[in-house]
């Protein structure tokens, strides 16, 4: 019932949110993405916020809600879906054809005692929480996080050990929600005023995704090679970077690795 009445919900907002106006539970909604592990109550949710990201009196309480990390940490999921075809000349293990897909050892626990453990495979993590011997509530950290968090409140690990039922939208489908509304809110906060004049201090949603903690996650995309999340990433990077005093600081090194690899040459 729910899921039917978040489907209705995101029709009917899609339709005549003009008649509407601002949901004023736009707050709860994200909190419920937040906490759900059901994959179809994930998408119906997504798709439900993608229409209430229309109207811009919504998108305030989304992102106090920290609703653009939430979609930073669902664009990780993109990785996950090994079954988009594979596109010539590529060579990245995670789309690699009919392969098993091998995960690095990145991956450190805590035990009971509080004593760091690992590195694992995602696939280890996999037989120690079938054992029980690790749960949603133990804490986790890899290279790149801005601190230990509970396995429950990490994405990739979350939705990969925890999820129960069936999705709606594949992982890929899921980053392309993700990226259309963060496009929509850079769109909505534009770093420059109709007068063409730069705006200070910079819009939050661009500071935010210009974070060492959310960045790396947004040009990871174009790793999965697939059209239409590198095109929408490629926009949403451009939208990031445009007037902004800190993107210059954040590891140019890094930039300067990355987009060769969607260079036509």
């Amino acid at each position: 019932m729910k899921l039917m009445c978040l489907q209705a919900m995101a029709i009917v907002y899609g339709y005549c949110h003009p008649q509407i106006g601002p949901f004023t539970d736009t707050l709860y909604i994200v909190g419920m993405l937040a906490n759900t592990n059901f994959k179809a109550e994930r998408d119906r949710l997504l798709i439900f916020l993608d229409k209430l990201m229309l109207v811009r009196d919504n998108t305030k309480a989304f992102i106090d809600g920290g609703g653009v990390r939430l979609l930073v940490d669902l664009l990780t999921l993109s990785h996950l879906h090994v079954e988009r075809a594979v596109t010539p000349l590529q060579s990245n293990l995670i789309e690699a054809g009919d392969m098993k897909r091998q995960s690095e050892k990145e991956w450190y626990i805590t035990d009971a005692e509080k004593n760091k453990k690992g590195p694992f495979a995602i696939e280890e993590l996999k037989d120690l929480f079938t054992s029980n011997k690790v749960n949603g509530e133990t804490k986790c950290w890899a290279q790149g996080m801005d601190g230990w968090r509970p396995l429950k409140s990490i994405a990739q690990l979350k939705w990969t050990l925890m999820e129960t039922g069936a999705a709606v939208i594949n992982e890929s489908e899921v980053a392309n929600y993700c990226l259309s509304m963060l496009n929509r809110l850079c769109d909505m906060y534009p770093s420059r005023d109709v007068d063409g004049a730069v705006v200070r201090p910079l819009p939050r949603v661009k500071r935010m995704l210009s974070e060492p903690t959310c960045l790396p996650h947004l040009v990871n995309i174009f790793l999965t090679f697939d059209p239409l999340l590198v095109e929408k990433t490629s926009t949403l990077l451009f939208n990031i970077m445009q007037d902004n005093p800190v993107v210059p600081r954040v590891r140019p090194s890094f930039f300067s690795f990355y987009f060769p690899l969607v260079s036509p040459c």
